[in-house]
């Protein structure tokens, strides 16, 4: 359990007045020094360094720092739902990993030893066209199952070509070097880059 859900902080912004208000009331000494703050506190995050939620909750308005709670919490959200891997894409992930290891066993002959490469190679084809197969027919039953994938599958289907271990597609959680960068791994944002995207809106707001 989250501390602040999203839908906790979506109920806490829908309840939040208007802040055009608030701006109205600012005198243009209070609105220049915040948006020089605001300034200050984006170069400083955009360079790596650390910005208190304390200190942007000071700075922005009411409704800027819930929009960055909300913001936070469906990273976290995120980060959750990446820990429960769906049965389907473990049982592909057992498929996949039995053709790399027919295609290393491959690699690992010497050219002296052609009969047994070739054999493992067509091995290591063979389990590749299963785990494709698998994968797509799971994507057809359950089509949000492409966001635990890194690539699009349906070149793949198709090419038969393209069945070698770094172009087959990878679990979004897999720590291989071929893993592309698509599902819902791509979608994940550090904390320091939604403190940059909340105040940098927040900036223009100020005009």
């Amino acid at each position: 359990m989250f501390r602040t859900s999203v839908g906790a902080i979506r109920e806490k912004l829908a309840k939040l007045p208007q802040q055009s208000n608030a701006s109205r009331r600012q005198s243009s000494e209070d609105a220049k020094r915040r948006k020089s703050t605001l300034r200050a506190i984006l170069r400083k995050l955009k360079q790596g360094g650390h910005v208190q939620n304390r200190q942007l909750q000071t700075w922005l308005t009411e409704e800027e720092f819930a929009e960055f709670e909300m913001l936070w919490a469906e990273q976290r959200e995120l980060r959750a739902e990446l820990k429960r891997k769906p049965p389907s894409i473990v049982e592909y992930e057992v498929l996949l990993k039995r053709g790399l290891f027919a295609e290393a066993k491959a690699d690992g002959y010497k050219r002296v030893n052609a009969k047994a490469k070739a054999k493992a190679l067509n091995d290591a084809q063979r389990h590749f066209e299963l785990a494709i197969e698998f994968l797509t027919e799971q994507l057809q039953l359950d089509p949000s199952l492409a966001l635990w994938v890194d690539r699009n599958m349906s070149d793949l289907a198709k090419d038969a070509a393209a069945l070698c271990g770094s172009a087959m597609p990878r679990c979004v959680t897999s720590r291989s070097a071929d893993k592309a960068s698509g599902g819902l791994q791509s979608a994940l944002q550090r904390k320091n880059d939604v403190k940059i995207a909340v105040v940098a809106k927040a900036l223009e707001r100020c005009g």
